[in-house]
């Protein structure tokens, strides 16, 4: 079943520093929890990049 949201990509090259999962409440959490999860990746150059993610 089509969801419309994909899996997150890493542009090559690029290293993840710090992973962190938050409900879509804005709540942290420990780890991805079922439903709809917001992944804010901070890379190792400082940059971020946050996206939606789904977990059945």
């Amino acid at each position: 079943m089509p969801t419309g949201i994909d899996a997150p990509q890493v542009a090559k090259g690029q290293q993840v520093a710090e992973r962190v999962y938050y409900s879509i409440n804005g709540a942290r959490l420990a780890a991805p929890a079922k439903g709809i999860n917001i992944m804010r990746q901070r890379m190792a150059d400082g940059t971020v990049k946050t996206v939606k993610v789904l977990v059945k």
